[in-house]
């Protein structure tokens, strides 16, 4: 098949959640593909060095703007994606952002990763909130196929998007296996640890700051910690500012509860491999969202042999299974014991550490790459009017 990989709404170099999907989305695809498929890579500006694929099999297609300049890279994809599509006589087009363009020609693959601005209103500026609810949901249901990450958003699709359920299948995402490992002998991660200033022991959250992050109730949940009893270890946070009234917000928590010396906020950091540093060091890793349609940082932290705390809602229990402490996100009290729990229980945590270990190890972009591709063939399979190939996702 020919088949085409729409990116134009990605801007490389962020490190961003949808940058760690491609990057080990593409490259495992590639090694999936084993030469039977002709893939055309959409890029811009943004992007086009970042996802080079060293395969024969794919090519770029240069589009004119990029999310930099967000109106005119929306109206040039719409415009120039069914060229394109015909141009190059594709077999299937995949939208890999969360909207695609119409009438292109050929079965379509629709990506589903984010419905925030249905679940929750206001989280995002209001063009892009605009934007989305114009869009996603045709998208959705003009598409052959439509792919969430987890059970908890292929419900969502179906329930808000009003998807045929026979439309709609789950691929997991995955974690880098040879980055994401338990610290050996000689690990130099102390070093990382070093240039931001971060001693130990600490507890750890990784996330950009949004507001459903809930980076707030872990603040309030360390503070019940250190109020309870001596408590050494410190609490660092590592994530960007999309929101910078909220990110003030948790800095008056903090002061309110008079913890400038125990809670660092570390910032954005886009490095994976420094991200990996902070995960081995850390005591407990926490992240006791709201709103996940995935959860990739659970994942890394296990591979990395930290112990999780996580929510109850949404995909976090489904991602974490049986190896993390689930917590209610609601409730900093019961976070709070949770991390004390993994943190005085030397046989919970180190329960949680092996059950994690083995949980991460099942989620592979190996896997990701094989069961997407089966997606494709049952787009394509329904396009022409038949039953599909099946899909017979790898467990």
């Amino acid at each position: 098949m020919r088949i085409g990989l729409d990116i134009l709404c990605e801007v490389a170099g962020r490190s961003s959640g949808t940058q760690t999907y491609l990057e080990g989305f593409l490259n495992a695809l590639a090694k999936a593909n084993d030469g039977k498929h002709e893939f055309f890579l959409f890029v811009n500006s943004s992007n086009e060095r970042h996802y080079r694929i060293d395969d024969a099999h794919f090519r770029q297609v240069p589009f004119p703007f990029s999310s930099r300049t967000r109106p005119l890279r929306v109206l040039t994809q719409l415009l120039l994606i069914p060229y394109h599509a015909r141009r190059l006589n594709l077999d299937i087009l995949n939208f890999l952002g969360t909207t695609g363009a119409f009438l292109v020609g050929c079965a379509t693959v629709q990506h589903v990763k984010t419905l925030h601005h249905l679940q929750m209103p206001g989280i995002l500026d209001w063009r892009s909130e605009v934007f989305r609810r114009l869009m996603v949901g045709p998208a959705a249901r003009c598409a052959d196929i439509v792919i969430a990450n987890s059970e908890s958003q292929r419900t969502d699709v179906l329930n808000l998007l009003k998807v045929s359920p026979d439309r709609v299948v789950v691929v997991p995402e995955a974690v880098d296996h040879d980055l994401f490992v338990p610290k050996g002998s000689g690990d130099s991660y102390q070093g990382t640890l070093a240039q931001y200033g971060v001693t130990h022991p600490y507890i750890l959250f990784v996330s950009s700051l949004w507001a459903h992050k809930n980076a707030h109730g872990l603040i309030e949940a360390y503070a019940l910690l250190r109020s309870r009893a001596r408590f050494p270890h410190k609490l660092v946070i590592v994530g960007g500012l999309p929101a910078r009234g909220y990110h003030d917000k948790l800095r008056r928590l903090v002061a309110a509860h008079r913890l400038e010396d125990h809670v660092q906020f570390v910032g954005h950091v886009s490095d994976r491999r420094q991200i990996r540093d902070f995960y081995v060091g850390a005591a407990v890793f926490v992240y006791a969202s709201f709103m996940e349609t995935f959860g990739l940082t659970l994942l890394e932290s296990m591979a990395c042999g930290t112990p999780v705390v996580t929510s109850n809602r949404a995909s976090m229990p489904e991602v974490a299974g049986d190896a993390a402490l689930i917590v209610d996100p609601d409730r900093p009290e019961q976070i709070a014991d949770a991390i004390w729990t993994l943190i005085d229980d030397r046989s919970t945590h180190e329960s949680c550490t092996a059950k994690g270990l083995q949980r991460a190890r099942e989620f592979t972009w190996e896997r990701t790459a094989r069961e997407t591709l089966a997606a494709y063939e049952l787009a394509y399979g329904l396009r022409r009017g038949g039953q599909g190939a099946g899909f017979s996702p790898m467990i």
